[in-house]
């Protein structure tokens, strides 16, 4: 388990995750939850194909994967509620 790789699957899922809650662009918690649930899926998914492309599966990967996720999307809801980025609704 290599120490770069981690953070460099976080670093990804903190801008996706950011970017995903930006693209939602919706008031409450509820895009919250709904922002990290597709990053979420989406790692997951990824980590179930990696046997077909000749990678190995890592939980970890998947753990830092949804960390990163709920780092980026609480950014971004923070912003957001303070007024700093737009959102409608």
């Amino acid at each position: 388990m290599s120490l770069y790789d981690k953070a460099g699957h976080f670093a990804a899922y903190i801008v996706l995750g950011f970017f995903t809650l930006r693209a939602i662009n919706l008031r409450g918690v509820l895009s919250l939850a709904l922002a990290i649930a597709a990053c979420t899926v989406l790692g997951g998914l990824i980590e179930i194909i990696q046997p077909l492309v000749g990678r190995n599966r890592e939980l970890a990967d998947f753990l830092v994967d949804l960390a990163g996720a709920a780092v980026g999307a609480a950014i971004a809801y923070c912003l957001m509620r303070k007024g700093r980025v737009g959102q409608k609704g």
